[in-house]
């Protein structure tokens, strides 16, 4: 049976791809790390990593070594929070990946409330919307807008996201004001980068259904920024709802079409992704739960975002 100490040299090795960084984060010398290597290699019957005076990389069956080690470590992890929550001490450090506007408007204000109920847990928040691998990069869970989740990951529905078009009042002062879907043809229109590629939206009011085809005039990952080009009179913009139910656009914003809902698609789905079987450390499932809403996020009314 492998000693606990040589899979954890094996592991920080394997994912780093460096002995002298794996020596540095376990507080061994090399020649240490080297040694648990050799020793964890010779119980298993094989090489493990591929060593040259360049670099480090991960045989196959370094590779199906390694994932089963950073299960077995989220297993022992959420044993330990466990043990500990059972006694009402609820301790550690949590790391999510949320998108990063969402992450700004909504996830790091309630994760300050968060933090003084759990004055003893530490909460990492990466600000991305990039792909991740939970596993290697020890992430306890990430927040995406998808509907399709990544294989090797389970997926839990946190809220329902509405999008609206706005602009602001300067420019449908002097653009002119739409009052069917079909007149977006004749704006500028900004849209998030979740709908880049897409040309046909469908718009409803709930008598009848208008299918318009609209050219982005400028997509971009950041509904914040496409916020503060609002705010500078760029165009008519789709924003979601949590965003413009802050408040806070520094200028007069009025909902555009507010009679007219935008067909549901595949941006409107805000999601958190795990590891397979729903097995999250107690710090991190409360954590979830805490942000986890209790009904659809935001709501946005004609004017300002305040009612209607």
């Amino acid at each position: 049976m492998p000693r606990l100490e040589d899979l954890a040299a094996f592991a920080e090795v394997a994912r780093s791809l460096s002995f002298t960084r794996a020596a540095d984060a376990l507080s061994l010398s090399r020649p240490a790390v080297s040694k648990r290597i050799n020793a964890l290699e010779l119980e298993v019957g094989t090489a493990l990593l591929k060593r040259s005076t360049r670099r480090v990389e991960l045989t196959d069956a370094g590779t199906a070594l390694l994932s089963h080690v950073d299960q077995a470590a989220s297993e022992i992890a959420a044993g330990v929070d466990a043990a500990r929550a059972a006694v009402g001490r609820l301790v550690g450090l949590v790391r999510i990946s949320v998108p990063p506007s969402y992450g700004n408007t909504v996830v790091l204000p309630k994760v300050l409330v968060f933090l003084r109920h759990y004055p003893a847990v530490q909460v990492d928040v990466e600000l991305s919307d990039r792909p991740i691998d939970l596993i290697a990069e020890r992430f306890d869970f990430a927040l995406r807008v998808t509907a399709a989740p990544p294989p090797q990951a389970s997926m839990r529905r946190i809220a329902a996201i509405g999008w609206r078009l706005v602009a602001s009042r300067r420019y449908l002062e002097s653009h002119g004001t739409p009052r069917r879907p079909a007149d977006l043809r004749d704006h500028q229109v900004l849209l998030p980068s979740a709908y880049r590629g897409r040309s046909d939206f469908t718009f409803s009011n709930g008598r009848t259904s208008e299918t318009v085809r609209i050219n982005a005039a400028l997509s971009t990952t950041w509904t914040d920024s496409i916020a503060r080009l609002v705010a500078a009179d760029a165009g008519i913009a789709l924003l979601p709802d949590y965003l413009l139910a802050t408040g806070a656009q520094p200028v007069e914003i009025d909902a555009v079409l507010p009679d007219w809902q935008l067909e549901r698609g595949p941006a409107d789905e805000l999601v958190a992704l795990f590891l397979p079987g729903g097995r999250l450390r107690v710090a991190a499932r409360v954590l979830l739960d805490f942000l986890t809403p209790s009904a659809p996020v935001g709501g946005v009314g004609s004017r300002n975002g305040r009612g209607r």
